[in-house]
C-alpha cells in the first residue's frame, strides 16, 4: 500500500534481505580522461561562479576512455555531458588527475552554466610532480539539466592516459 506505479517496467525491487535494488537508477562511471578539447565536447564561455552572479571564461568538458557504467546512456561520451532524465538530487564527483608541467591544475563539476564544485592548486608543477583535484556536489536538477566534468580552458589542460582508474567521474541519481 502507498507504492503506486504507472510503468510498465520494474522500477524497484525488495530483495530477500529486505534491501531496495534499484536497476534502472540513472548513473555513470568513467575513469581515464582520453580528450581534452576539440570535436564535439561541451564548452561553457560564460558561467556563473559566485551569489553576486559574476561570469567568468571558457570551462572546458573532457570525455573518458572507460566507461564502466552508463545506466540509462544518460552520459554523452561525444560532448562529455550527463544529461538528467528525470527532476531530483544528483550526486557527482570528479578526481582530475594532473601530472607534470601544468599550469594552475584545476577541476570543476558544473550544472548548466554553473559551478557546483572546483579544485585548484595555486602553482605549477614539475614533471615529477601529480596533483589530485576532487570535486564532489550535490544537484537539485530538473530534467534536462546538464551536469559534466571540465577544467578551466586559460590553463593547461588535464592528463590524458591510457591507465584504467585514473581521472574518476561518476555522476547518479540519488532521489
Amino acid at each position: 500500500a502507498g507504492i503506486t506505479s504507472s510503468a510498465d517496467g520494474t522500477a524497484m525491487t525488495i530483495d530477500s534481505s529486505e534491501r531496495i535494488v534499484m536497476p534502472s537508477q540513472p548513473m555513470f562511471y568513467a575513469t581515464t580522461v582520453s580528450t581534452v578539447s576539440g570535436g564535439s565536447l561541451h564548452t561553457e564561455g560564460s558561467y556563473e561562479y559566485n551569489n553576486a552572479g559574476q561570469t567568468g571564461s571558457t570551462i572546458q568538458a573532457v570525455n573518458f576512455t572507460k566507461v564502466w557504467i552508463n545506466i540509462g546512456n544518460h552520459w554523452n561520451n561525444s560532448t562529455g555531458v550527463f544529461t538528467c532524465p528525470i527532476a531530483g538530487r544528483y550526486l557527482a564527483f570528479w578526481n582530475n588527475n594532473y601530472h607534470g608541467n601544468s599550469s594552475w591544475p584545476n577541476a570543476y563539476l558544473m550544472w548548466n552554466a554553473k559551478v557546483v564544485g572546483q579544485a585548484w592548486t595555486n602553482n605549477s608543477e614539475s614533471a615529477e610532480t601529480y596533483s589530485q583535484l576532487v570535486c564532489f556536489a550535490l544537484v537539485e536538477a530538473a530534467a534536462n539539466d546538464k551536469i559534466w566534468p571540465g577544467y578551466h580552458s586559460s590553463y593547461n589542460a588535464p592528463t590524458v592516459t591510457t591507465s584504467w582508474g585514473y581521472q574518476p567521474c561518476g555522476i547518479m541519481l540519488i532521489g
